[in-house]
Parts: C-alpha cells; sequence; structure tokens
C-alpha cells in the first residue's frame, strides 16, 4: 500500500528517484495500474468524506457556547488561568483551531472581567487596610 502512494504522489512529498523505484517494486510483484488507481481512488474518496466531516464539526462548533457554570469557573479561576498554574477546557488557540467562536468571545470576557474584579479587591483592600 506505502509503494501505491510513494508511486502515484502527485506533489513533491517523495523524490523522483523514490518514485521511480517503487514503480519498479509494484512492477516486480505485479501490481497493475488499475488496481493501483483503485486504490487512490478509495484514498481520494476518504480524504473527500474526511473533509466533509471536519467542515460539519468546525460548522457545529462555531455555535457551541460555555454554560453558565463553565463561565463562572473561569471567572473565578482567572488569574491562575493567566498565569498558567491551572488550566481549565481548552486554550485559546484550541478554540480559533477547532472554530469555537463563540466559545473564544465569553473565555475571553470571562478572563478580562475575573481578572479585573480579582485587581479591584486587591486593590480594595491595601487601599482600606
Amino acid at each position: 500500500m506505502e509503494l501505491i502512494g510513494i508511486a502515484n504522489c502527485t506533489d513533491d512529498t517523495w523524490q523522483e528517484e523514490a518514485k521511480n523505484q517503487a514503480e519498479l517494486e509494484l512492477n516486480k510483484r505485479n501490481v497493475t495500474k488499475e488496481y493501483q488507481q483503485e486504490i487512490v481512488n478509495e484514498w481520494n474518496e476518504e480524504i473527500k468524506e474526511f473533509k466533509r466531516q471536519q467542515e460539519k464539526i468546525f460548522k457545529e462548533n462555531e455555535l457551541n457556547e460555555y454554560s453558565f457554570l463553565d463561565q463562572l469557573i473561569i471567572f473565578i479561576l482567572s488569574p491562575l488561568i493567566l498565569l498558567g498554574k491551572v488550566r481549565y477546557d481548552k486554550r485559546f488557540t484550541d478554540l480559533k483551531n477547532e472554530n469555537y467562536k463563540k466559545k473564544m468571545i465569553q473565555r475571553r470576557n470571562a478572563l478580562i472581567l475575573g481578572t479585573f474584579c480579582y485587581l479591584m479587591a486587591f486593590y480594595l483592600l491595601i487601599e482600606y487596610k
């Protein structure tokens, strides 16, 4: 199977010498061009199906939201999350890569608001001690 992939590679993944060597080995093993094409077509269909599933998942993720409890936990843990001491749910890069647009906004707002509240509480404690 790997030899078929190497021999039928259309991009610059493999050097020409490797492609030629794979073709020679396939000829030695009596693997026909028709069979190779069938395998390549199956792989292409699998890739198309995978992309369709990924697009569907990305569409679903776009509208996903945090529950109120999750937002509250992020709010409470915000300084620790920003300092890297605690990890709760996904990081911003993970949310962005997986197309969680609403969750990104909610997480950002909870982190900013939570950190602001902590800073204000510390300021008030120090100021009115």
